[in-house]
């Protein structure tokens, strides 16, 4: 194959016939919508821990091994850096299929299951995420100039974060009526196809594309998807009840069929390319070197520790409380310890569907919002300040979640959504930004064990064990529609010491971000020294 060397790097290309980028990017768009199913899990955690009898670590546990699972992406890095987009796509096909069909042969009971296997289930899938997220991002971030990294990375993890919304609304259909085992068995068939049939329009382009204006009509989109879920999240039970919940979907498919359009707007949809061309690495960040540096290099950088602390505190306080919303809502009722009552009959039992939409719609749009912002503002504003700021707002949101009521728990989702979606746009691009693209899989995959090690320190061993000891201290017993119970904990102190702990990781992320941020101002001032003594 071809050699394509650029100012700062080289690559090869994966074939001598070339989809072209805008292509490769709505290729991108529908991987990215498939590979954010872990912030599904909120939305059917009860069902699964009612129906297999797990306790709150247990299912806990689960979440907890998904998410290892898609953020530990060392593995498919390193297998992309060496192998490129398509074989990556082609095993994170096989790990989605596997880990979903393996979780649907669990919850229908063929066979006889510990929680921890099915967690083992969870973490296949969660590889196969991870795989299928590498190859849709690497891919576009080597497709396009630089200088619009930021819009190209906002417009992918923006699909990433909307999968949750998108495949609540699926899971509210009639046809899956709460049954985790039918959905586990859609999911495995459509997740395990979408990577296979798209790797073939994925691949790497030998000239980078400068002009995204189109990437606007993507944004416009984006956003027109994320408003329509949040319309059918909000008032899907009460203004349109009577609407049957698969004809909701229609618009939706009309929404991501449009990519298709925005794509072949004057664009030659293949082309062959026989000869590597040069291209000019233009610096996105006055503060970035102009270098690509190796995996070791790398790792001697005081930046990848900050940027790894702040990713850590930030999204792992998240997840908290991302996966265990259910729990937390229920901790909220006001409903005396002791009592046994029946899901249906909770007061808010409806909320925490509401509130995965909510944040699934504002994820969303943290991830566009950043995006163009940190490129808007590039020359005033390094990318660490924006990173600054959203984990100043994660902070006030686990404050704020100790004292809300249940009904102030939907602003906080809203803030919830616009952080966890502004870190997860602006670290990859931070990434790129200070290491290059030569080896983003892997050094990306290594930053991107952050949230795991947030996820297994925070969500599984803080606040599972936290929720599990005073649960037995103050319950209430629920009842689902299969007639299964599950004691629930119930209280103020559920999850406030949790909560406070993780506000104390998010000053420290905060407190790394400023420093990424003071050191950034600090390059600009030498470059300027520099460039005036020139």
């Amino acid at each position: 194959l071809p050699l394509i060397c650029h100012t700062y790097y080289c690559f090869r290309i994966d074939t001598m016939i070339q989809f072209h980028a805008w292509i490769t990017l709505v290729a991108g768009v529908y991987l990215m919508s498939i590979s954010g199913t872990i912030y599904l899990f909120s939305t059917y955690a009860y069902d699964l821990q009612t129906l297999m009898d797990y306790s709150p670590t247990q299912t806990n546990f689960i979440s907890t091994m998904a998410n290892v699972g898609t953020w530990a992406g060392v593995l498919g890095g390193l297998f992309y850096d060496k192998a490129g987009a398509k074989p990556t796509l082609w095993l994170g096909s096989i790990m989605l299929f596997a880990g979903y069909f393996l979780m649907y042969l669990a919850t229908s009971k063929y066979f006889e299951s510990q929680y921890w296997m099915v967690g083992i289930f969870a973490l296949l899938m969660g590889q196969g995420s991870a795989w299928t997220y590498t190859g849709a991002l690497n891919t576009s971030i080597k497709n396009f100039d630089p200088v619009n990294r930021g819009k190209i990375v906002g417009v992918l993890v923006c699909f990433f974060g909307l999968c949750s919304g998108i495949y609540t609304s699926v899971y509210r259909i009639k046809f899956f009526n709460h049954n985790v085992d039918k959905f586990f068995l859609f999911m495995s068939i459509l997740l395990g196809a979408t990577p296979i049939v798209l790797s073939f329009v994925t691949n790497v382009v030998s000239n980078p594309v400068k002009s995204v204006s189109r990437v606007y009509l993507m944004y416009l989109n984006g956003i027109v998807g994320a408003l329509y879920i949040a319309f059918t999240g909000v008032f899907g039970e009460s203004l349109l009840k009577d609407v049957p919940k698969i004809y909701l979907l229609i618009p939706l498919g009309v929404i991501m069929v449009s990519f298709i359009a925005i794509a072949a707007i004057k664009t030659p949809v293949v082309t062959f390319s026989r000869q590597a061309t040069k291209s000019f690495e233009i610096i996105q960040d006055p503060a970035t070197a102009p270098v690509d540096l190796g995996i070791v290099q790398s790792l001697k950088k005081p930046e990848f520790y900050l940027l790894y602390i702040a990713f850590f505190g930030g999204i792992g306080s998240g997840i908290v409380i991302l996966n265990n919303i259910t729990n937390i809502t229920i901790s909220k009722e006001d409903i005396a310890p002791g009592t046994t009552i029946h899901q249906t009959d909770l007061p808010y039992g409806s909320a925490v569907s509401t509130f995965v939409v909510l944040f699934s719609v504002f994820n969303t749009f943290g991830r566009m919002i950043f995006g163009f912002l940190s490129d808007r503002f590039i020359k005033t504003i390094p990318r660490a300040g924006w990173l600054t700021f959203v984990n100043i707002i994660m902070l006030i949101v686990q404050i704020y979640f100790i004292y809300a009521k249940i009904p102030m728990m939907y602003p906080g989702m809203v803030a919830l959504g616009l952080a966890y979606g502004g870190m997860f746009c602006l670290i990859p691009t931070m990434t790129s930004d200070f290491f290059g693209t030569k080896n983003f899989g892997t050094i990306f995959g290594i930053v991107g064990t952050a949230p795991a090690l947030g996820s297994i320190l925070l969500s599984l061993l803080l606040a599972g064990k936290l929720d599990d000891h005073f649960t037995e201290l103050s319950a209430i017993t629920v009842i689902n529609s299969y007639g299964d119970s599950n004691l629930f904990c119930i209280g103020a102190d559920c999850f406030r010491y949790t909560l406070w702990i993780t506000a104390g990781t998010c000053l420290l992320s905060t407190t790394t971000s400023a420093v990424m941020w003071m050191f950034a101002n600090n390059e600009k001032k030498l470059l300027r020294m520099e460039l005036n003594i020139n």
